[in-house]
């Protein structure tokens, strides 16, 4: 957007002077201002309104142009908080300077009349209040600036007009809260002319504005992809990545770097988890914990083929040598699971307790333990036990396969399928209820139905066809002949024609959105996976770096991976994107893995909803201010 057009249309020029300005104090009321009289009340009323002769007729009379109200506004602050057209703005304006309105008189809060017409997103009051002379690096008591002000109104004109009158450092100057202009911004259409003016959003900007405002993250990272100009068919073109959403210039210990990823999932924002960006930057950190990773499949692997051997064993051969030995073993596996389990809940109560995949672990341990409490019993409880804890051991291994971002996908297509066809068979189950107490009532002599538990069961498997015809109508001749028949043929057009095939129509009819959806999924257990076992190293590095210190206090501390992959760090400076690009490369045996990772994201970029326009923006890459910290 051309922020000129705003002020051009209106005849105004942006300011030519490009040099930094003194930030100056905004002036106090002067104690010689005179209060607002008959007169002075009736020209702040006519501003108000938008009155320019009735201003006009009051001035004339004797009106001061300087009288204030209780709040300490001026004519002027009224024409600069009025929304009027902007013709009868700007000739308010240019009459109460023509009277000697003065320009820098700021009112109980510190605001002047251009602060205050940022404020309100009063883009003509603003324009003509700077042509005028009105001092556009002023700011008022809290420390905002003209631009803070602009950017909190909502108006991106203003902002735009408000960026074009000041240096170039106005978007990283700090209020007194510590925040900047991009972290005030009250929309997305604010957010884009600062991102265009150089505006950085580090770590703690980006989780300020996924909480406040998250439709504005896409801009935010789109802001930080760039490429060397080359069209999008080109084999020559270039994305460079710059990670700095992820880092946080303030920061001196080693850190996870992983405080994003963790909000996107708290907040249910897992749509941005597929930008470009974020899914390279997962990338990465999942080559990073890619071996802890499976060795903890590895080692439940193992457990799993100890508790089933154990279980078979506890059945077939309850006081055996090799039963003891299993068991053993188990119970060593089983505590090991038990300490991995409890510092899955260190790293997040409730996170932990709000997984699926938890509870399930916790109710192999709780079986497992039973078996192992009573290695020599042979109560009847056992074989109910075994056949649990087997179920629950492989369950919970399909699903950590499905935690493997190559196959993951698939795992979760199957677990939504299951959901939306368990959610349909409750919608029909009063259907099935009523046909099982009706075949109970009328085959009840038989083994099948001879009660209503079986006959449920019994009812539930002929909707898979399972009929069984000659052994309820030939076998054994129905003692109740033709409601019997009636019944039957009932149950078949009802439930396995009509309800079953419409469950199979409604569980599978958009398969695109399920994949979408377990698409989705997958990437958010991905992120909980980088964050667990991230937080795991990182404690451990703490911990090492610590004994590390207390030997050698001259040891430098341990370098954060994101030092190499963001393209900046503290008292370092900003880094060229392209050095970002090359450090993520890096050199080793995963270097290649990572370039393929790349490749694809460039072959695809337009599949992974980065929009040309973006692209087209992004051509040259926009000229970088460090923001005055």
């Amino acid at each position: 957007m051309d922020r000129s057009a705003t002020s051009s249309s209106l005849g105004f020029a942006p300011a030519s002077d490009g040099t930094p300005s003194r930030p100056v104090e905004t002036l106090a009321p002067p104690p010689t201002a005179p209060a607002a009289d008959g007169l002075g009340r009736r020209l702040l009323e006519a501003c108000s309104a938008g009155d320019v002769e009735a201003a006009r007729a009051v001035l004339q009379a004797g009106a001061h142009p300087a009288l204030l109200d209780p709040a300490g506004y001026t004519a002027l602050h009224r024409v600069a908080a009025g929304w009027h057209s902007p013709e009868t703005t700007v000739r308010l304006a240019r009459l109460l300077h023509d009277w000697g309105a003065p320009l820098e008189t700021a009112n109980v809060r510190g605001h002047t009349p251009v602060l205050q017409a940022a404020e309100v997103g009063n883009t003509a009051a603003l324009l003509v209040l700077a042509e005028l002379g009105a001092a556009c690096d002023a700011v008022d008591h809290r420390g905002n600036t003209l631009l803070h002000l602009a950017a909190s109104s909502g108006n991106p004109q203003t902002v735009s007009a408000a960026l074009d009158r000041l240096p170039a450092d106005a978007v990283g100057r700090l209020n007194q809260k510590g925040l900047t202009p991009l972290q005030v911004a009250k929309n997305r259409e604010t957010v884009r002319p600062l991102l265009g003016a150089g505006a950085q959003a580090d770590e703690p900007t980006a989780l300020m504005l996924l909480k406040n405002m998250p439709s504005a993250m896409p801009d935010v990272l789109d802001r930080y992809m760039t490429t060397n100009g080359q069209p999008l068919d080109s084999s020559q073109l270039e994305v460079y990545l710059d990670y700095m959403p992820f880092w946080d210039v303030e920061r001196k210990k080693p850190a996870p770097e992983t405080a994003l990823l963790r909000a996107i999932v708290d907040a249910d924002q897992n749509e941005l988890l597929k930008h470009p960006l974020i899914e390279t930057f997962m990338h990465v950190k999942w080559l990073q914990i890619r071996p802890f990773f499976y060795f903890n499949f590895a080692f439940f692997v193992c457990f799993a083929l100890l508790v089933t051997a154990y279980g078979m064993l506890r059945t077939r051969q309850p006081n055996g040598r090799i039963t003891q030995v299993v068991g053993l073993l188990t119970a060593v596996f089983t505590a090991l699971t038990g300490v991995r389990e409890l510092l899955q809940v260190a790293h997040g109560v409730r996170s932990y307790f709000g997984s699926v995949d938890n509870w399930l672990e916790l109710l192999l341990l709780v079986l497992s333990t039973a078996l192992l409490a009573v290695p020599d019993a042979q109560q009847w409880w056992v074989h109910h036990v075994a056949a649990w804890l087997m179920l629950a051991a492989w369950l919970e291994l399909t699903l950590m396969i499905g935690r493997i971002p190559a196959v993951g996908i698939y795992i979760y297509m199957f677990v939504r399928v299951a959901q939306k066809l368990i959610g349909f068979l409750l919608v029909y189950s009063p259907l099935l209820v009523a046909f099982a107490l009706s075949f109970y009532v009328v085959f009840g002599e038989t083994d099948a139905y001879k009660s209503i538990p079986l006959s449920l069961i019994k009812t539930f498997v002929m909707m898979m066809g399972e009929y069984e015809y000659n052994s309820a109508f030939i076998d054994h001749s129905p003692t109740y002949l033709g409601t019997s028949h009636v019944l039957m043929v009932l149950f078949i057009v009802s439930m396995p024609i009509i309800t079953v095939n419409l469950l199979i129509g409604l569980t599978v009819n958009d398969i695109q959105s399920v994949f979408m959806t377990a698409g989705l999924e997958r990437l958010r257990i991905t992120v909980i996976q980088i964050l667990l076992i991230d937080w795991m190293v990182n404690n451990m590095l703490r911990l090492l770096q610590e004994r590390e210190d207390r030997a050698d206090q001259g040891e430098p501390p341990i370098p954060s991976r994101l030092e190499e992959l963001s393209t900046g760090s503290p008292g370092a400076g900003r880094r060229r994107p392209q050095a970002a690009v090359e450090r993520t490369l890096g050199d080793g045996d995963g270097a290649s893995r990572v370039e393929q990772k790349l490749d694809k994201v460039l072959v695809s970029l337009s599949e992974l909803s980065l929009r040309v326009g973006v692209l087209e923006r992004c051509v040259a890459p926009p000229e970088r201010h460090t923001p005055a910290l």
